[in-house]
């Protein structure tokens, strides 16, 4: 795992709102008041980005392809809803889709389209209806803000509310592709001088956004996890490198 940071994010810079911390993770308040300014930029749908829109739509129809039309899903960490709004489209509205986030502001947009009795705000598992379990459970771009220790309690819990057949599935973000020995040292060098800079004040590398993960880190997570099949691969897109997935059933 490597640590990451960023200074925008779809179009906003954070130093426009609030002051980034390169050493404390984006909390709630962080997210809420980020979306707060995206709603003042964006419109609709139409106006973000048509790459991104594809790439999530290309997620999107990879976990349509897995379901079956009486599936019960759930998708945490839901945000803007992009890949659920997709989804939706792909099956007409006829699957039972809910949907969790933790940014009340997140869901201006797609708590339009998902029932509200449907739709939870605050952490998982605690904002869920209790006693429901689901055919598959999936998080996008999720994993990042958790380190290792958090991932796997993370994984242990969602198997609880699983069916006997059901699955965990995870779209990663973060993805640490392979890269030469090379040029992972130069990057590590790039780090260190940062970090010098950083402590002398000549340098801020913006706020720190969490981890990412080896093929190998998220193996070891889902199977820390408890989940006994474990099957990955990528989803293709057409501008830049594929997206990584993992799935596990934990019975």
């Amino acid at each position: 795992m490597r640590k990451m940071y960023e200074r925008e994010w779809l179009g906003i810079e954070f130093t426009s709102y609030c002051r980034p911390s390169a050493r404390s993770l984006a909390d709630a308040t962080f997210y809420d008041a980020f979306y707060r300014n995206f709603f003042q930029r964006y419109q609709s749908w139409d106006d973000l980005d048509p790459d991104w829109r594809n790439q999530k739509r290309a997620i999107a129809r990879f976990i349509f392809d897995q379901l079956d039309s009486k599936d019960i899903v759930l998708s945490i960490g839901c945000g803007l809803g992009w890949i659920e709004h997709c989804l939706l489209g792909f099956s007409g509205g006829r699957i039972h889709l809910e949907a969790t986030d933790v940014a009340a502001a997140a869901v201006n947009w797609i708590k339009e389209e998902i029932p509200s009795d449907r739709l939870h705000i605050g952490l998982f598992p605690q904002c869920l209806i209790p006693g429901l379990k689901y055919n598959l459970i999936y998080m996008s771009a999720l994993d990042y803000c958790m380190d290792q220790f958090s991932l796997i309690g993370f994984l242990n819990r969602v198997a609880d509310y699983l069916t006997t057949k059901g699955k965990c599935l995870l779209i990663s973000a973060s993805f640490d592709h392979p890269i030469p020995i090379g040029v992972r040292a130069i990057k590590a060098g790039k780090h260190i001088v940062a970090s010098i800079l950083e402590a002398a004040h000549l340098y801020h590398r913006g706020q720190f956004w969490g981890w990412t993960r080896t093929r190998e880190d998220y193996h070891l997570a889902f199977s820390r996890a408890g989940y006994l099949t474990v099957r990955d691969g990528f989803i293709n897109r057409d501008n830049g490198p594929p997206d990584y997935w993992i799935e596990g059933t934990a019975f």
